[in-house]
């Protein structure tokens, strides 16, 4: 049930299977045409163990239209360089795209206790490695945000809550954000 056990699980079948990359791909987002190809391309060129990606966050009925307005402002992105689309290069974090099957497992793979922000308490661990995660904002994917005032306050309290958790488990500091 939990994204975090689900994309370990799938990481454990790449590597089985041979694969030397894990591609992550949401439900709740439009992806352009290029994506995998630029990914791949990019962590090559990089030579990064994480290709992360910009995201633009969609309207459509009254609720997603004020989610687009808050996250395309500071006030909702408070600068986050996966969410202005403008930074290509090094990060702590972005939102996750692609990975090398062997750096995702020697990292750990997402904690299975986070039901939330797993994809940033994984890439605290994947840097303590010694593991780069590279930012490519040639592509950018379209985030379909809830459809309710209700599902986005519970979505906020429960990344918020996870994120407070990464905080306490790793001892790192919150950004502005």
């Amino acid at each position: 049930r939990l994204q975090s056990n689900a994309v370990n699980i799938a990481a454990q079948m790449a590597q089985d299977c041979g694969a030397p990359f894990l591609l992550r791909a949401d439900l709740h987002a439009i992806y352009p045409a290029p994506f995998l190809s630029v990914l791949l391309e990019t962590m090559s060129a990089e030579g990064a163990d994480s290709v992360v990606i910009p995201m633009r966050t969609l309207g459509g009925n009254p609720v997603q239209n004020a989610a687009a307005l808050v996250f395309s402002s500071w006030l909702g992105h408070g600068g986050s360089k996966h969410r202005t689309g403008t930074y290509r290069g090094w990060v702590d974090h972005g939102h996750h795209a692609l990975f090398r099957t062997d750096a995702f497992l020697a990292a750990g793979g997402y904690d299975v206790e986070f039901v939330a922000n797993e994809d940033a308490e994984f890439d605290v661990r994947l840097a303590a490695q010694g593991g780069k995660v590279f930012l490519e904002n040639a592509v950018t994917i379209g985030y379909v945000p809830r459809n309710s005032i209700i599902a986005t306050f519970k979505q906020f309290r429960r990344n918020g809550r996870y994120r407070m958790w990464t905080l306490v488990k790793h001892g790192t500091g919150l950004g502005l954000r």
